[in-house]
């Protein structure tokens, strides 16, 4: 029951937000109208299309992604996102430290700062994706922010397999990208320890909104 509540929060992100346990977060409008639009703006808008065909097979993301890796940050202004999403996102995992997170599709670690604070050094951050350009990415943040407590795995999350559970798991943007999202949910739920937290951060469709929903094990 847990999981399919869960898979159905992700996919209908804040259609129900008080029956489904998720918390709405909303973006302040944009400014003035009539600003001259940057050149990553025009790429996001371009690239509303791959948000379209979304879930897709796990090469298509692969390739889609390792395209896109270097606009990524682009796909905040895509969504809108609220400003500070992804360290409230983080919060509800309610992690400690030495806790052990993983997340499922971390591209390239733009949640990692929020995670690295709340597990501190004696902890452990497992990130798993399929595209080797956002891992490079993430690879990079690590080596350059000092954090050597981070396991990177270029792996389809329906076949990744922990040594031991975990503490918490994250999907941040990613979860609605995979096309057996409930079996990849179900499969890390399984490797959960009891207590533990999910959380799964998903834009919504509606400009300025996005959702977070949240179970524990």
């Amino acid at each position: 029951m847990v999981e399919r509540a869960m898979a159905y929060a992700a996919a209908k992100a804040g259609s129900d937000p008080l029956s489904m346990g998720i918390s709405r977060m909303s973006r302040p409008k944009a400014g003035a109208s009539g600003v001259r639009k940057s050149p990553l703006e025009c790429v996001a808008r371009s690239d509303r299309k791959m948000i379209k065909s979304l879930p897709a097979p796990p090469d298509f993301v692969r390739r889609r992604y390792n395209r896109l890796a270097p606009y990524y940050r682009v796909f905040e202004w895509i969504l809108l996102l609220p400003r500070g999403i992804r360290e409230r996102a983080v919060r509800k995992l309610q992690l400690r430290p030495g806790h052990t997170v993983l997340e499922v599709g971390c591209g390239s670690g733009r949640n990692f700062k929020y995670l690295e604070a709340a597990v501190d050094p004696n902890g452990h951050i497992l990130g798993v994706d399929l595209s080797e350009q956002m891992l490079g990415r993430c690879r990079a943040l690590c080596e350059k922010s000092g954090w050597h407590n981070v396991t990177l795995v270029r792996r389809d999350a329906l076949e990744y397999a922990m040594s031991r559970r975990v503490n918490a798991v994250l999907f941040s943007l990613s979860y609605c990208t995979m096309l057996h999202r409930e079996q990849i949910l179900g499969h890390v739920w399984s490797q959960l320890e009891p207590g533990g937290r999910l959380v799964i951060l998903e834009g919504d469709e509606r400009p300025r909104s996005s959702a977070a929903g949240c179970a524990q094990r």
